[in-house]
């Protein structure tokens, strides 16, 4: 009986049957599908711009206003560099019309020494009379007009016209003048005045009048966009009929600088 029991309560209290559990590191392990699988990729690096968009949005809105309008100076550096300095670093004459004056065989033969001599600095060519070659320089069709002689050779110029070109072509025609043994008279068809005797104020005045202009189609561009169009075209009409106004005043009624009729002068300033 005792054996009994013992046998029974070792059936009862005795080890029970081991279960198997998986194991945790192997549920999506290696061994597990690709589908399974949680792929997270990373979020792609912002650009240099996006970069410096987000650091200029955390400026202050002062400092942002600024920046914005910046783009003005810089934009006048650079044109005045390309405007400006490239075109006046190192000026040279190319292809400048001048013409020896006369229609004899002598005249051809000055004519075609003077564009050897000068390498395409001239283009040089003839014409018969003194009276035509005033006439040609005034108009502009030449920059100077050569008169060869024995004792005295005559440099017809505009020097009011065009002061660079004249004052090339005294230089040129003078020593053409000595190495032929004679001396040089000049006839300018078209002087400058005493008081601006390099001819820069109409320059400068003439920059004013389209700085002006410039300045007002920009401004009415940026600001005038809630303005209907006619709105905008009255005052960029309006101001272009003032402010040559203010310039003239200045310049011939004040200043004395610009000799011109007034009325000229301005109606020029103001015309499209």
């Amino acid at each position: 009986m005792l054996e009994s029991a013992s046998r029974h309560e070792q059936t009862r209290g005795g080890p029970q049957p081991m279960t198997t559990t998986a194991d945790s590191s192997t549920i999506g392990g290696p061994d597990a599908p690709q589908g399974e699988h949680e792929h997270r990729h990373a979020a792609p690096r912002a650009g240099a711009y996006s970069r410096f968009r987000d650091t200029y949005e955390k400026l202050p809105p002062g400092v942002q206003l600024i920046g914005l309008q910046l783009w003005l100076p810089f934009f006048f550096v650079i044109a005045f560099c390309f405007c400006y300095v490239l075109a006046f670093h190192a000026p040279a004459p190319k292809d400048v019309p001048v013409a020896v004056i006369g229609s004899s065989s002598q005249t051809t033969r000055v004519a075609d020494g003077l564009a050897t001599q000068t390498k395409g600095e001239f283009a040089v060519s003839t014409v018969p009379t003194l009276a035509q070659a005033r006439a040609d320089v005034k108009s502009g069709d030449l920059a100077a007009a050569y008169l060869p002689g024995a004792k005295t050779s005559t440099l017809v110029i505009a020097s009011g016209a065009q002061y660079q070109l004249a004052t090339i072509s005294k230089s040129v025609f003078t020593a053409a003048a000595t190495a032929s043994g004679s001396t040089l008279a000049v006839d300018d068809v078209a002087p400058l005045p005493a008081s601006d005797s390099f001819g820069t104020t109409l320059f400068y005045v003439t920059l004013v009048f389209m700085i002006g202009g410039y300045m007002t189609g920009m401004f009415v561009g940026l600001m005038g966009g809630p303005l209907r169009h006619r709105v905008r075209l009255g005052i960029i009409a309006g101001v272009a009929v003032i402010i040559p106004l203010i310039v003239t005043i200045l310049t011939h009624v004040v200043l004395g600088a610009v000799l011109a009729n007034f009325f000229e002068l301005w109606g020029l300033a103001s015309s499209p």
